[in-house]
């Protein structure tokens, strides 16, 4: 696949090592010591030295996202440095809200930046945000008793996705500009302002040219879909610059409402555009095959689907097309959302949803599984996916086999 994304996790991290907690190491009751052992791992990620005091962005995860974070210091010390031949190196922490609630068997995953300073992560238990950032960072076959390194070949992939990316901004790593992008033509086009979603998903698909999505649909989507992002972001750099160099000052006032009001209209566009640009690359590729389909029809049930196959008369006429129909939601992440889909189209027993989500946990996909929802996935994303999940994954080409089969099935009623 070619990558449209800029950036190599090693732009911005010198090492990584994760290790599950220990009930020592988590919880107050059973030691107060605020210690991890000094390991070959950490040697190799802070060095044979004395003394270092690190400055780290503490964060715990929970399954929706950031729950609590802080600026601290790790303390990197040689316990023995009196030591004539011994050395004893001790990696310390000190009790903030983020330490306060690490729990035994919780992932630790400690990212060392190209500045000296580090990232350190608290993900809880077999949920599918540590299942994430695990994959994101390399890092598995985690052990209790010492810290495993990040895979080399995995911390130099060139693998950064818009998720990824977004996996990285959240931990406050803001990934840089793809070189190779003509910005200059974006903004003749739009003259710096945001279009329509739908005219940016156009845009960016004709400056990739002809790329044969009929023949491979799932890499078509992930470069029209990462293109997208790349402007997107270009773009809303320049429109919140603009914005800040106007100020929000109303003669000798500070114009807090108009600042607040400024900051979630940037959040609320971020939200709806990245969800609207997969369904608009993917009606691009339906509309070029010819397929029958309705997007976001209202239904008797009032739900409102991403897209109904064929359509809206099939679905009323449920009696005689129930073996033509397909539903399909589309979320270009799932987290709590992809619940939101089991109640849409409601006749319909087994759903679709479509979603760039990566390395989703076993346990949710298991969830989904047991309530008849069938993940479609683009398949260059499917490698993010443990080899029990993926073989319960469909690609985004196998989806669109799947809706021409109940076509053809639906002219056999018509004739």
């Amino acid at each position: 696949m070619t990558n449209t994304m800029a950036g190599e996790l090693s732009e911005y991290f010198e090492g990584i090592a994760a290790k599950t907690i220990s009930a020592v190491e988590a919880d107050p009751d059973v030691s107060n010591q605020h210690e991890f052992n000094g390991d070959r791992t950490l040697q190799s990620l802070f060095g044979r030295v004395d003394h270092l005091e690190v400055d780290t962005q503490y964060i715990l995860f929970e399954e929706e996202g950031i729950k609590a974070s802080t600026k601290d210091t790790l303390t990197w010390y040689n316990a023995r440095k009196n030591h004539p031949v011994r050395n004893e190196w001790r990696l310390y922490y000190r009790r903030n809200e983020v330490t306060e609630k690490m729990a035994p068997n919780d992932t630790l995953i400690i990212a060392k930046r190209k500045d000296g300073s580090a990232v350190l992560m608290v993900l809880p238990h077999e949920t599918t945000i540590e299942s994430q950032y695990k994959w994101l960072f390399g890092v598995d076959n985690l052990s209790i008793s010492s810290f495993v390194p990040a895979n080399p070949s995995l911390l130099n992939r060139n693998t950064l996705t818009p998720l990824t990316n977004d996996f990285l901004a959240e931990i406050g790593i803001g990934v840089t500009e793809n070189k190779k992008i003509d910005y200059g033509a974006l903004m003749d086009r739009f003259q710096g302002v945001f279009p329509s979603t739908m005219e940016f998903s156009t845009f960016a698909r004709e400056s990739l040219g002809d790329l044969n999505f009929s023949e491979n649909p799932d890499q078509a989507l992930i470069e029209w879909i990462a293109r997208e992002e790349d402007y997107f972001k270009f773009l809303e750099k320049h429109v919140i610059a603009e914005r800040l160099k106007s100020g929000f000052v109303t003669g000798d006032t500070v114009d807090v409402e108009s600042f607040i009001s400024f900051s979630l209209s940037i959040q609320n566009r971020r939200k709806s555009r990245a969800g609207r640009a997969v369904e608009n690359h993917l009606e691009y590729i339906l509309h070029q095959q010819g397929i029958e389909y309705s997007r976001t029809p209202l239904l008797e049930d009032g739900s409102r689907p991403d897209f109904l196959f064929p359509g809206v008369f099939e679905y009323q006429h449920f009696d005689v097309y129930s073996q033509c129909l397909v539903m399909l939601g589309v979320k270009s992440t799932c987290k709590d959302r992809w619940r939101q889909v089991l109640d849409e189209a409601k006749n319909i027993e087994e759903k679709h949803l479509l979603t760039l989500d990566q390395a989703l946990s076993v346990n949710q996909v298991r969830s989904m599984k047991t309530r008849n929802l069938q993940l479609v996935i683009p398949k260059e994303l499917h490698t993010s996916y443990s080899k029990e999940v993926t073989s319960y994954l469909m690609s985004v080409k196998d989806f669109i086999c799947l809706v021409k089969e109940k076509s053809e099935f639906r002219k056999k009623l018509l004739y």
